[in-house]
């Protein structure tokens, strides 16, 4: 089993964990692997790219990179569990909770995935009434921003926030109430982040030894990078291998 390391991460962008046959010798050998003729275009929207350059992208990345480890593969994909309610905006807690992004590699531990999703529910309510104490006690104190904030002048808005600064640092009953809602939502984080690790790993395991003797590697690339990266990012490129897709966005 050959694996290969990414690359570190941004907050937009993917990576792509994808399982060759063997490693490519050559582009022309890549291509067949990718179900890719060369000189023809992907498109993305507006957007488009060479089939010769994105090949030739992903062979130099596969020749240029260490290989990658169980770790990295299970880093990754700890990061999209994520159970939310209409991603997670404020105006969707109508909206029922799903898990985002799953395939046949998210969550292959039932009894893990369950008590992740339960401290996710933990989680939002818990800044439910997080949000709800906070402005009771900043009404009590006559400390709610006012409404015609915008319309002050940068001196009386430097002074409003000067004096909301201090009382946010010397109220007692505000500090303490702070203090401890942000102790609750880490011990629910610390949870959380357990979980992730040990689901994580299962999933992990389970694509490698579903591509047993294969070269599986990791790429990213980012829509923020121009038009060419865009369509790597978004172009479905490695539809015809096996592969897991984790956004960073």
């Amino acid at each position: 089993m050959k694996i290969r390391e990414g690359f570190v991460s941004n907050s937009s962008s993917s990576s792509f964990i994808v399982a060759f046959p063997q490693k490519p010798e050559s582009i022309e050998d890549l291509s067949k692997m990718m179900h890719m003729e060369l000189g023809e275009n992907i498109n993305y929207y507006d957007y488009k790219a060479d089939t010769s350059d994105v090949v030739k992208n992903v062979f130099n990345n596969i020749n240029e990179n260490k290989e990658a480890t169980l770790k990295k593969i299970a880093d990754l994909l700890s990061q999209r569990y994520y159970y939310s309610r209409h991603s997670g905006n404020m105006f969707g807690r109508g909206f029922e909770y799903r898990w985002v992004g799953m395939d046949k590699y998210y969550g292959n531990d039932k009894e893990i995935l369950d008590e992740l999703a339960k401290l996710f529910v933990e989680e939002d309510k818990l800044q439910e009434s997080h949000w709800k104490k906070e402005k009771e006690i900043v009404d009590k104190y006559g400390m709610r921003h006012p409404q015609n904030y915008s319309e002050l002048s940068k001196k009386e808005q430097d002074e409003w926030n000067k004096n909301h600064s201090k009382w946010c640092d010397t109220n007692k009953e505000y500090k303490n109430y702070r203090t401890n809602y942000f102790n609750k939502q880490n011990k629910v984080w610390e949870r959380q982040r357990s979980l992730r690790e040990k689901l994580s790993k299962i999933d992990a395991k389970k694509f490698i030894d579903n591509n047993e003797g294969r070269r599986i590697c990791i790429f990213e690339y980012s829509d923020n990078d121009g038009e060419f990266n865009c369509v790597m990012e978004h172009g479905d490129v490695f539809k015809s291998l096996p592969h897991i897709t984790v956004s960073h966005h």
